[in-house]
């Protein structure tokens, strides 16, 4: 009898520790969290951090498996307008690299919440240090940085999220499928991505519910908008000019000048093939036209009349055809995310 009573509250006793367990394993997996309009459900084990600026939506810190190695982290960010798209992000995340020993390996695909594109870069880290502006780094071999672009929308500029997941190389490839399973990705979907994918394709009805009746004129139908009252003429603050139809960046402030002609003027476009150049007969003239590389998009003309500049070279540009991204925007996200 005693034998018995014994037996069973052993029987209890493992019960409650199962339970309990089980329990406890449930709290320990994953939890949900809000980000903006988007849901993540990261481990518990990843401790959630106070975000530093604005811009960063969420911040967790991922601890390392050895006490003498650094932790990883993963921030999400936000901007909510111009951001320079997929293209120009991936291309920053890899030039955070140094050239020699980088690996690259981008894909892309769809999950719970919308289309992504993961860029997976390992080698020696250029790890930004201080506040964006000071433009210091750290030199990190044997990093890796997961970055995940991730789009929620239409590709409107206020359709993108940015996630980077940055640490020791060994440590963030641990958390590479934990990372897609914070997104709900589909790893069905998941396919090699190439840069020249990141074409937009709209159609005219598209355009014209995107666009205002004036950039429309401009960017679809290769109109000129007036001289001298333009929004960007006189504009030379810090930052970066982006594509209005399509949200790619196109320019950068330190090349452009008052050439006097009523049009923002620049020296030369960004790095990358960001505008094509196209020879225009229109108008009884031989011109050459700038459009945009990504969405084909009218931006204005180029001329050989500038021997004042380093390149002799003039993009006289719509001011319609751009949005400017300041510097305080472009370096929170982009050089730090």
């Amino acid at each position: 009898m005693f034998a018995k009573h014994i037996g069973r509250c052993l029987c209890i006793l493992l019960l409650s520790c199962l339970v309990i367990a089980a329990h406890g394993s449930e709290k320990s997996e994953f939890k949900k969290v809000a980000a903006g309009a988007i849901s993540l459900r990261v481990p518990e084990s990843w401790r959630a951090k106070e975000t530093t600026s604005k811009f960063r939506i969420a911040h967790f810190e991922i601890s390392s498996v050895k006490p003498e190695d650094d932790d990883a982290e993963l921030v999400v960010y936000y901007f909510g307008g111009p951001t320079g798209g997929v293209r120009a992000n991936i291309e920053r995340w890899i030039g955070q690299f140094h050239e020699e020993g980088r690996d690259v390996k981008l894909s892309r695909g769809k999950g719970e919440q919308g289309e992504y594109v993961i860029a997976d870069i390992v080698g020696t880290w250029k790890k930004p240090d201080g506040p964006p502006f000071a433009r210091r780094t750290i030199e990190r071999p044997g990093s890796r940085v997961i970055g995940v672009v991730l789009v929620i929308g239409d590709g409107n500029p206020e359709d993108y999220y940015f996630l980077k997941l940055s640490g020791p190389d060994a440590l963030v490839k641990s958390q590479a499928k934990t990372l897609r399973v914070a997104i709900g990705v589909d790893l069905t979907s998941e396919r090699p991505y190439k840069m020249e994918d990141d074409k937009v394709l709209r159609t005219e009805q598209e355009w014209r519910r995107k666009l205002t009746s004036e950039q429309y004129r401009v960017l679809r139908l290769k109109g000129t908008e007036r001289p001298f009252v333009n929004k960007y003429d006189k504009h030379f603050d810090p930052g970066t000019y982006a594509c209005a139809g399509c949200g790619q960046e196109l320019f950068n402030s330190e090349t452009k000048f008052n050439s006097g002609c009523g049009w923002p003027a620049f020296y030369a476009a960004k790095a990358g093939d960001r505008v094509n150049l196209v020879r225009d007969l229109s108008l009884g003239m031989v011109r050459t036209e700038v459009t945009c590389s990504r969405c084909a998009s009218h931006l204005g003309h180029i001329f050989d009349d500038a021997p004042q500049t380093p390149t002799g070279q003039r993009y006289c540009i719509n001011s319609v055809a751009l949005e400017f991204i300041p510097a305080s925007a472009e370096d929170n996200p982009k050089s730090d995310g």
